[in-house]
């Protein structure tokens, strides 16, 4: 077996752990291509090709998937915002009238819809997220405000909810 180039011996995984192509961790990766999955995949019981995975330092980083309070808080705003923010743009009929019923414009569901979706975006990024919590924010207490002036309490739930959801989020990004 022909040992893969010195350039860029990635770390493997296979059906039995990890095993090394023999690069010291300080060494940058040249290509992926550089180490072929045969040369590296190679365990005392040899595990067929397409159950290696090739990683590097640089790729880990990218495949780990830490599931903390605010990767899960944020991620659950980002895809309420997002869907509701889809929702309002493309608004069925019963949303259309309940604009109308609330005193809104006809087109008011678009402006409603694009902060929405505004505030996705802006949650996604760490530098912009406490600037989506404010856009969010101030939806929220528009939403809430508008459903208890009309009196339609239960409906006043989701964007209470919401709103504390917001606030924990903007707590969690401002620390350290």
């Amino acid at each position: 077996m022909t040992p893969p180039p010195a350039a860029w011996p990635p770390t493997c995984w296979t059906l039995n752990g990890p095993t090394a192509c023999g690069r010291s961790p300080s060494e940058p990766p040249a290509s992926l291509e550089a180490c072929s999955v045969a040369a590296c995949c190679d365990t005392p019981v040899p595990a067929p090709a397409s159950n290696c995975i090739l990683t590097t330092p640089h790729t880990e980083r990218f495949l780990a998937i830490r599931l903390s309070p605010r990767v899960l808080f944020n991620g659950l705003l980002f895809a309420f915002f997002l869907l509701g923010g889809f929702g309002n743009v493309f608004a069925a009929d019963q949303i259309l009238e309940d604009y109308v019923r609330w005193g809104y414009p006809g087109w008011f569901h678009y402006v409603s819809g694009v902060l929405e979706m505004s505030t996705a975006a802006l949650l996604l990024f760490v530098r912009t997220r406490i600037a989506g919590v404010l856009v969010g924010t101030a939806m929220m207490v528009a939403a809430a405000g508008t459903v208890l002036l009309h009196g339609e309490f239960l409906h006043a739930i989701a964007p209470v909810a919401v709103l504390i959801l917001l606030l924990v989020n903007g707590w969690l990004a401002m620390r350290p």
